[in-house]
C-alpha cells in the first residue's frame, strides 16, 4: 500500500469512529486500516464489550470494521482503536481518569521522596565533610609523630 491519499497521524481524534478494514489478524489483536500513514492497533481485549478468547473466531482479513480511536501515539507514530461499543467509551474514560490520579499521585511521591533525600544528603555533606576534615588533620599529626 502506498501513502498517496492516507491521512497523517494528527488528522485523527480520539473518541471519533472511522471506518476500516482487517488487514492481519494476530493473537493478541488485530491491525486495521483505517486510511491512516501505518495501520491503527485493536488489542484482544477490545475487540468486543465481552471477553474474546480468541481473536480469529470473531475477526477476519478483509472484515469492514468501525474503529473508535482510543490513542494517538505521535512520538511512535501508532494510533490504538477499539471495536466495543460507545457505552464502553465511558467505562474506558473513568478508568483513564483513575489512572491518572494514580499517577499523579506517585508522581507527587516520587517527588516528595527527593526532596527528603537531598535534605538528608545535604545534611550528611555538611556533618560528614567536617568530620571528615577533623580526621585528616588528626592522622595528619599523629603520623607526623610516628614517623618522627
Amino acid at each position: 500500500r502506498k501513502c498517496v491519499g492516507r491521512r497523517p497521524l494528527v488528522d485523527f481524534k480520539i473518541g471519533e469512529r472511522y471506518d476500516g478494514s482487517v488487514v492481519y489478524v494476530k493473537p493478541f489483536g488485530v491491525f486495521i486500516d483505517i486510511g491512516c500513514h501505518s495501520d491503527a492497533f485493536c488489542h484482544v481485549s477490545r475487540v468486543r464489550d465481552g471477553y474474546v478468547e480468541n481473536v480469529t473466531e470473531v475477526l477476519g482479513e478483509g472484515e469492514r470494521v468501525s474503529a473508535r480511536v482510543v490513542e494517538v501515539d505521535r512520538k511512535r507514530k501508532r494510533i490504538t482503536v477499539s471495536l466495543q461499543s460507545d457505552g464502553m467509551m465511558e467505562k474506558e474514560a473513568r478508568s483513564m481518569e483513575i489512572h491518572k490520579r494514580n499517577e499523579a499521585k506517585r508522581a507527587e511521591k516520587e517527588a516528595e521522596k527527593d526532596t527528603a533525600r537531598a535534605e538528608e544528603a545535604k545534611k550528611a555533606g555538611g556533618a560528614g565533610a567536617g568530620a571528615k576534615a577533623g580526621a585528616t588533620a588528626g592522622a595528619g599529626a599523629g603520623g607526623t609523630n610516628i614517623g618522627g
